[in-house]
């Protein structure tokens, strides 16, 4: 079974560095699938539907890997290889279960 502490971690952090650059719609919608995985009262389905969905934008197309960061130098070389980096755990943990 997927971890669900640490995906609603690492979703929460995705979630605040495309705010911060600008992807804010992107950002709820994270936060959206987040509150199904961290709601008690959800369906194993919702949560299951939730969790694809997160391993959709991760891969898919116009997904996290397609977005240009539109933070400031230095730190758009530096938010791109979070990004990276939280998307590549984020896929891990999904795969996981």
């Amino acid at each position: 079974m997927t971890d669900i502490t640490k995906v609603v971690s690492v979703g929460g952090d995705i979630a605040e560095l495309l705010t911060r650059n600008g992807y804010g719609e992107k950002g709820a919608w994270i936060i959206d699938r987040l509150a199904i995985l961290r709601d008690q009262g959800a369906l194993l389905g919702e949560k299951e539907k939730a969790l694809d969905d997160l391993n959709r934008i991760i891969t898919g197309m116009g997904g996290l890997m397609d977005l240009q960061l539109r933070g400031t130098p230095p730190n758009a070389g530096e938010d791109r290889r979070r990004l990276d980096s939280l998307a590549d755990a984020l896929y891990d943990l999904i795969k996981a279960s």
